[in-house]
């Protein structure tokens, strides 16, 4: 499968890097020696952190976010008027991939689901939320339907797996 490199993917990529970067960097200063450790035997000696990453996409994201407003659709060109007479039109129940308020639909249904879970929306890019357990964190950056993340810890991961399973039907890569 080839996959093209669309802004929005190097964007999330380049997140998730400078994320992986800082904390290691938090990691390495929190395993160096002071003068009052230094010579003692700690169990930070020898934890090494392990990341895990994911990806999920949402299938049909947008049909799953419900509508806030009606929306009346006249008959298409060529559908028959003789069941129903020229005066009936079609009112949409789910958002469509197409409607302008289809995608913010989407995004306020989705960040309700996050929030609910935990994951923060950072105060920097609105894409990126992170959820802290104790010493557990994972990371996560949305692009509308496609979920990018990584953790420190299997766990986190296989929580938001089994949530948004529980909801959406997703595919996980």
């Amino acid at each position: 499968e080839t996959m093209v490199m669309t802004p929005e993917l190097f964007l999330l990529r380049l997140l998730l890097a400078l994320e992986v970067q800082q904390r290691e960097r938090l990691r390495v200063a929190a395993a160096a020696p002071t003068p009052a450790t230094e010579g003692a035997s700690s169990d930070k000696d020898t934890f090494e952190e392990k990341i895990i990453t994911f990806h999920l996409d949402v299938k049909a994201a947008f049909p799953n976010a419900p509508l806030e407003e009606k929306i009346a659709l006249k008959f298409p060109p060529g559908m028959s008027h003789a069941v129903w007479g020229a005066e009936f039109v079609l009112v949409l129940q789910k958002s469509l991939y197409g409607l302008k308020q289809s995608g913010a639909n989407w995004q306020k249904l989705l960040d309700e689901f996050l929030d609910g879970l935990g994951y923060v929306p950072s105060e920097l890019v609105r894409c990126l939320r992170v959820k802290r357990v104790g010493k557990r964190w994972a990371v996560l950056v949305v692009q509308t339907d496609d979920l990018a993340g990584l953790a420190n810890n299997q766990e986190m991961g296989d929580e938001l797996l089994t949530a948004m399973r529980a909801k959406w039907t997703i595919t996980d890569h």
